[in-house]
């Protein structure tokens, strides 16, 4: 069993927020959150044999849910259900065919949506079905030799937005383009990848009242864990760092957050350390 408390550092203070307990196979069986150091939200897991999630109870400031998952032979999930101890919060069914995956869901024991997954020798198709069997939604994945094109149409059949994701030899993603339904590019992603890991990731997005564009440089140890991670203006200005410390485990004990720019959607400054405890 391994057991991890994590603590929020405040000037001199440390504040448990939460605690994580892995049994010996690293799964984790229980999760538990403290606000004001009261527990607040707690969840419990079930797995099977094959290390697949059966069972979650979960606990949010009084309110408790059971989930229970069924899974086939091969470990598909085949159905779900969550609920209270009065009331089917929501039901899954799932039916596999040839080249087919068929989810049905239901929300207070009525039906309300039926999503078809299929696929073809040309393209990938997800369809979103409404109770009454028109279609809501439609998702086209096309895939090339060096790039991927994803399609989503709307209730009309009319394109709501295109996304294209472009690959390198070794099948890394190394640019991302999401366009808006006049096919107008709304959102730009870059890597710069090496031997699996990204060294840098540039973004560029259309925000109300403006564009974002944020480049982020990351930097790694002997045993490739993140050890820093540098937010950047495209002048070269550092807005945010991230730093991580490891264990000899490679188990992460400490990361910190600075935003040193003041912009709300870099988040919030943080330190927080992790306290593990192996039985």
């Amino acid at each position: 069993m391994l057991k991890t408390n994590i603590y929020r550092v405040i000037g001199d203070q440390k504040i448990l927020v939460a605690v994580s307990i892995k049994d010996k196979n690293d799964n984790v069986i229980l999760e538990e959150q403290f606000k004001d150091g009261e527990l607040y939200k707690k969840v419990e897991m079930e797995y099977d044999g094959k290390g697949n999630v059966v069972k979650v109870i979960e606990n949010e400031d009084g309110f408790e849910t059971l989930s229970v998952y069924e899974r086939d032979d091969e470990g598909s999930l085949v159905s779900s259900i969550t609920k209270t101890l009065n009331d089917e919060i929501e039901k899954v069914e799932v039916v596999f065919s040839e080249n087919e995956k068929t989810q049905t869901f239901y929300r207070h024991g009525v039906l309300a949506e039926k999503v078809v997954e299929r696929e073809t020798d040309d393209f990938d198709e997800t369809i979103h079905y409404d109770v009454d069997g028109k279609i809501t939604k439609r998702i086209v994945e096309e895939a090339y030799e060096d790039q991927t094109h994803t399609s989503v149409f709307d209730e009309t059949n009319s394109l709501d937005q295109l996304q294209i994701e472009f690959f390198d030899q070794s099948d890394e993603m190394v640019e991302k383009r999401v366009f808006d339904k006049n096919k107008k590019l709304i959102s730009l992603e870059k890597f710069e990848i090496e031997n699996g890991l990204i060294l840098s990731h540039y973004i560029q997005q259309k925000i109300e009242g403006g564009l974002l564009e944020l480049n982020n440089k990351y930097q790694y140890d002997a045993q490739e864990n993140e050890t820093h991670h540098r937010i950047f203006t495209p002048e070269g200005k550092l807005l945010g760092l991230e730093q991580k410390k490891y264990d000899k485990e490679n188990r992460m004990v400490e990361k910190k957050f600075e935003n040193l720019s003041g912009i709300p959607s870099l988040g919030l400054s943080y330190h927080v350390v992790y306290e593990i405890e192996v039985s």
